[in-house]
């Protein structure tokens, strides 16, 4: 039967059936999304305006940390948090033209809990690039002094053993992050705080044979930015990973 033959109940019939059908295919592509290969996860509203060269992989990653966190500091069991966003004033971003390593962090702020996490992740255009180890996409608690929010005992994995009954006192200051280094923590099985030091070396700091001296620059500024916090240095065990 052509579609001329169709009295005008048919066609009014055909046309709305067609409707239906392009509003249910949109309706999927919109909200139907892929399965985080990473796990449930917390999706980020404005990645594209702050972020907006991050690959889909390292987003899947940050959002399911995200969610592990939320989940880990959760009282009230909340769940289909929809209003997470980045907090634009807070965007590091670095790109190590020695390693091609693409490094950054920034934190997500989620109204609806009245929390804050602070995301860090690094990537390459080279996914064998062999400067890469270590985590690539990271979520953590946002350091007492960047709080929006109340404070709501934020624990992670830097500082979430059953054992420890109270926090170092450093933990307040970190992550702490310069355009060379960046300073974490996490405790060790005798429930100790070590310090992780990521030092990236630019083309500046390793040209005439200036490497070495570079490297210890950067630890005495490590130190000396430990005790200007009032802070013992000797009090921790520093592990510096050289980058570059």
């Amino acid at each position: 039967m052509k579609i001329n033959e169709l009295n005008p109940k048919q066609k009014i019939t055909i046309i709305s059936l067609g409707f239906i059908f392009i509003i249910l295919f949109i309706s999927l592509f919109f909200f139907i999304k892929p399965a985080n290969k990473y796990g449930a996860d917390i999706g980020i509203n404005n990645y594209d305006k702050y972020i907006s060269n991050l690959p889909a992989d390292r987003r899947d990653s940050l959002n399911s940390s995200l969610y592990n966190l939320v989940k880990y500091n959760s009282k009230s069991g909340k769940s289909n948090i929809n209003d997470a966003t980045v907090r634009g004033d807070s965007v590091e971003y670095n790109y190590n033209k020695t390693t091609n390593i693409n490094s950054g962090s920034f934190i997500v702020d989620i109204p609806s809990i009245k929390q804050s996490y602070l995301l860090s992740y690094r990537w390459s255009s080279d996914n064998s690039n062999v400067n890469l180890g270590g985590y690539t996409a990271t979520a953590a608690c946002v350091p007492s002094k960047k709080l929006i929010y109340s404070n709501f005992d934020c624990k992670d994995s830097f500082a979430n053993s059953p054992d420890i009954t109270s926090s170092d006192p450093i933990l307040s200051h970190l992550p702490y992050s310069t355009f060379n280094y960046t300073v974490t923590g996490k405790y060790n099985d005798n429930n100790k705080l070590d310090l992780n030091v990521n030092i990236i070396l630019y083309s500046s700091d390793t040209r005439d044979g200036q490497r070495d001296n570079s490297i210890s620059k950067y630890k005495s500024q490590v130190i000396d930015w430990i005790k200007s916090i009032n802070l013992n240095p000797d009090n921790y065990l520093i592990n510096y990973i050289i980058h570059g």
